[in-house]
């Protein structure tokens, strides 16, 4: 949609007998990051004045795109729930899709991005919190009943450890959504 509103304003533009550049200008002020490139607006523009008006892309050879499809699109985001640190290749592996449709299912339909892990501290659960408290009160207790002197607590801290070999960077990356998920492409298109 967003192309067939820009190539309208180009063919108007150009009835307005205004060139190729000022043109591409007006077009990134109105949609910036989305407009369409130089290069682009210079073969509508010469489409426009060999007389050819129509707004429509040229019907093209070969077959459609049907990869895409609801039930595609489920089962890579249900693969994604299940494993996130899957790579686009296993992905292609596991669903015979496409490198380059398994990458537009990702980015433009279920607006992830692959992002690198990071250190994430230990949170304590619920249980573990009272059982910290318990053997608190059960040591205060000791104390004021002089079974325990304080001198012969020993305190330290504890620590837990995670082990996972990494051999590279990638292995440790997974996917996340976008901040901008709302304005996701993939969800204004239909399938």
């Amino acid at each position: 949609m967003n192309n067939f509103v820009q190539r309208s304003y180009i063919q108007s533009r150009l009835a307005l007998n205004e060139n190729a550049t000022n043109i591409h200008k007006d077009l990134v002020k109105i949609h910036g990051a989305f407009a369409v490139s130089y290069i682009t607006v210079t073969r509508w523009v010469n489409r426009f004045k060999s007389q050819n008006h129509s707004l429509e892309d040229k019907p093209r050879a070969g077959r459609p795109v049907t990869e895409i499809n609801l039930a595609n699109i489920s089962r890579i985001e249900a693969l994604i729930n299940n494993n996130p640190r899957l790579s686009t290749y296993d992905l292609e592996e596991l669903t015979s899709i496409s490198h380059p449709n398994v990458l537009k299912i990702l980015h433009d339909h279920l607006g992830l991005r692959k992002v690198s892990s990071r250190w994430i501290p230990h949170s304590l659960t619920v249980e573990q919190k009272q059982k910290r408290l318990d053997f608190c009160k059960a040591m205060l207790a000791k104390l004021k009943s002089g079974e325990w002197r304080l001198d012969q607590i020993l305190t330290g801290d504890e620590s837990w450890f995670f082990h996972r070999k990494i051999e590279k960077r990638a292995s440790c990356a997974s996917w996340k959504k976008n901040r901008r998920s709302s304005r996701c492409r993939g969800q204004t298109r239909q399938i």
